[in-house]
């Protein structure tokens, strides 16, 4: 399980998250939380920072009864 995340240029402060998982079960659901208060669910999302920095996102999936997190520091440009 992983996510990957990037800039959107046309946007100051904006990121695109992706969650990645390739072990059975499929995720019944994705959850993030971005290091700044906010939250969102679902394998893609976009959060908009309100200033540049260095943010701890956080990736929670879950498939019936199992649950794992992952977490990255990610820097918002």
């Amino acid at each position: 399980m992983n996510f990957t995340g990037s800039g959107n240029g046309d946007k100051a402060h904006q990121m695109t998250f992706h969650g990645d998982y390739t072990g059975q079960p499929t995720p019944l659901s994705w959850s993030w939380t971005f290091g700044d208060t906010t939250t969102d669910t679902g394998q893609t999302v976009n959060n908009r920072y309100s200033s540049a920095g260095t943010y701890t996102v956080t990736l929670t999936i879950k498939n019936g009864a199992c649950q794992r997190s992952v977490s990255q520091q990610v820097t918002v440009p």
